[in-house]
């Protein structure tokens, strides 16, 4: 695991981090997975981090991750985006 680029953001009270992981013959780990691991290469409690995406290529053994670390548990509650309850429903509109 690689540290491309750290990102500090003093309004959210967070640390933007974007990182490269080779998985090589096996699959791209799960969230739950890269938790223990970045949070000892940033040397951040795991409670406090969010890892927002995890990209991989077709065929790629490598992947991008892009986490947030935020400072206290208040400001991880505030940032986090909510997750939807599904699709969004198309409304038809009727012509007169």
């Amino acid at each position: 695991m690689k540290l491309l680029k750290e990102t500090k953001q003093p309004l959210l009270l967070r640390i933007k981090y974007e990182m490269n992981v080779l998985h090589d013959k096996v699959k791209t780990p799960t969230k739950l997975e890269l938790k223990d691991k970045i949070a000892t290469l940033i040397k951040k409690d795991k409670e406090l981090l969010f890892i927002d995406k995890i990209l991989t290529s077709r065929g790629s053994a490598q992947s991008k991750i892009i986490v947030y670390a935020y400072e206290s548990q208040k400001a991880l509650e505030a940032s986090k985006p909510n997750k939807k309850d599904g699709k969004k429903k198309n409304k038809k509109q009727k012509s007169k």
